[in-house]
Order: C-alpha cells, then structure tokens, then sequence
C-alpha cells in the first residue's frame, strides 16, 4: 500500500471551486454594476468596467502567480534518512539539485527603479497624443469645440497615449534586456566550449 507522506504535492492549478457564498456575492456585485452603469451613464460605466476589470485580474494573476510557484514540481529523490515535509513553501528551490541543473537568474527576477529615459518618453508619448487629440476634436468639431473641451479632449487622449507608451516602452525595454542577456549568456557558453 502506498503511503501519501512519500508523494509529492499536486502541482498546478486545480479546477475553480466556489459555493453558494460566493455565487451570491457575485450575482450581487453584477446586480451593483448594473445599477451604477444606469446611473453614471455608457462612457462612466465603460470607464469603472475597464478598472474593474484591470484590478480583477492583477489580483487573480498575483493569485495564480503565487499558487503556481508554491506547487512547482521538484525533485523528492532525497538522500536516506531524511523525512519528508508536507509544507512546500519551506523547501527552498534548488536545494535538492546543483546549481548546474538550472539557468541562470535573469535580470526579470531583479526590482529596479524605472529608467529616466521611461518617464521622459512617457511624459513626451502623452503630450504629443494629448496635442493630436486636440487638434483632431478642433478638426472635427470647428464651431462647437471651446477650449474647455479641448481642454478635457487633449487631457483624455493623453492619459491614455502616456499609458500606451508606457506600455510599449516597458515591454520593449523588457524584452530587449533579456535577449541581451540570453544572447551575453549562450556566446559565453560557447567560448567556455570552445577552451574545453
């Protein structure tokens, strides 16, 4: 007969459970939304949806995230006489395997500041969207856009050009340092193969 103290943990995520609380917790929530999209309007609503929706899943990804890594498979072929723990979040990664078995740590894993050049193209990103999006409501609109408009106009289309360049930026600088890295990382390997 197989005893459970010598199987590892399940790894990754099992399949969504929820009960009768949380059912009527969302059908509530669902209910609040549609009374306040009645209230505030299409565009408020969309608006509140969109940042709902955002922080519904930074949450659920930290959540995964976190589940994830907790249960990642490892090796359980220890030496005799050691016992084995049930609380997976004690093992340290690595631990039961040499270092050589693994890559090696990326820049992704290090919490830097943002980069100068970041804020500045940002800021430049959402002052020229901020200015498009004046002039092209000035365009459209020729005899109806005041400068209050225009004002609210080039400030809604600039917050969202900051974001997108940011986005962009951020994702461009990301993916441009890890394949330096990656590429830094296999020309090494190779030079240490070649003096071998």
């Amino acid at each position: 007969m197989v005893q459970h103290d010598s199987l590892p943990p399940r790894s990754g995520l099992g399949p969504p459970r929820f009960g009768i609380r949380a059912l009527f917790t969302i059908m509530t929530i669902v209910g609040a939304a549609i009374v306040i999209w009645q209230w505030v309007g299409p565009a408020v609503g969309m608006s509140l949806l969109m940042i709902a929706l955002v922080l519904f899943a930074h949450v659920a990804g930290n959540a995964m995230g976190s589940r994830l890594r907790d249960t990642a498979p490892m090796d359980w072929h220890r030496p005799s006489g050691e016992e084995h723990s049930h609380d997976v979040g004690r093992l340290k990664r690595g631990a039961l395997c040499p270092d050589e078995h693994f890559a090696p740590v990326t820049h992704l894993s290090h919490r830097v500041p943002l980069a100068r050049f970041l804020l500045i193209a940002t800021a430049c990103g959402g002052l020229a969207s901020g200015l498009a999006g004046a002039w092209f409501l000035h365009w459209l609109y020729p005899r109806t856009a005041n400068w209050l408009t225009l004002l609210v106009g080039g400030c809604a289309t600039g917050a969202i050009g900051a974001v997108f360049s940011f986005w962009l930026l951020s994702l461009a600088h990301v993916f441009l340092n890890a394949w330096w890295q990656a590429h830094r990382h296999s020309e090494g390997k190779k030079e240490l193969e070649a003096r071998d």
